[in-house]
């Protein structure tokens, strides 16, 4: 949830996502954005995953970060954005992560038209326990088809070169945003991946609360 958006154009707003996504369990994510200024935001998430096998249910992970600003009408682009927080790992021995990750990344919003906005991300992260280190990239596209409700599709995945997992993953996704009411936004999405051979379909339902109106 830290990636993809770029930071909040609103002074006070006060925004809290909730993402589930379901294959062969539940994994689902909080994320609390908060703006403390125009372009700037602090933000909080927590991860919880259910296994289907294995009866395994815990919180995977918290974050704590920030969203900063750098860059507004460059030419096409319209923002540009540092993203950086930390995640600890909540089950230290599973993930043999006795430290918290660094992660540090960029985020762009480019206008292509009217109706079409293309967000992309960059990051990358670091633990230095076990010296691992990852690179995330994200291509969102969407699509305002009226004032309340948008459609997308995007791309994203990572490598890494940790020699006890997955080396890269990849995957596509698509869905719908509805707008009902003021501050109000559900989605619905679905996709495939692959990683390391391993292929995946999933689906999940999202919903945003904000004391503001979600930029369209």
């Amino acid at each position: 949830m830290f990636l993809v958006d770029i930071a909040t154009d609103y002074l006070g707003r006060t925004q809290v996502e909730n993402w589930d996504y379901a294959d062969y369990g539940t994994l689902s994510s909080t994320n609390v954005r908060l703006g403390v200024s125009e372009g700037l935001e602090l933000d909080m998430a927590f991860t919880h995953i259910t296994l289907d096998e294995g009866d395994l249910d815990y919180y995977n992970s918290v974050d704590l970060g920030a969203r900063f600003q750098v860059l507004e009408g460059y030419s096409n682009v319209t923002k540009i954005s540092l993203i950086t927080f930390l995640r600890w790992y909540t089950v230290k021995d599973l993930f043999e992560a006795e430290r918290p990750k660094l992660y540090l990344g960029f985020a762009t919003l480019t206008l292509l038209g009217d109706k079409v906005n293309l967000t992309t991300n960059l990051a990358a992260h670091w633990l230095s326990l076990i010296e691992t280190y990852s690179l995330y990239y994200n291509l969102n596209f969407t699509y305002a088809a009226s004032p309340v409700f948008n459609m997308f599709f995007e791309n994203y995945g990572n490598w890494n070169n940790n020699p006890y997992g997955a080396n890269f993953s990849s995957h596509f996704n698509a869905g719908m945003i509805w707008n009902p009411i003021r501050g109000l936004a559900i989605d619905l999405r679905g996709g495939y991946g692959f990683s390391s051979g391993i292929r995946e379909f999933f689906v999940g339902p999202g919903i945003t609360l904000s004391n503001v109106d979600r930029p369209r």
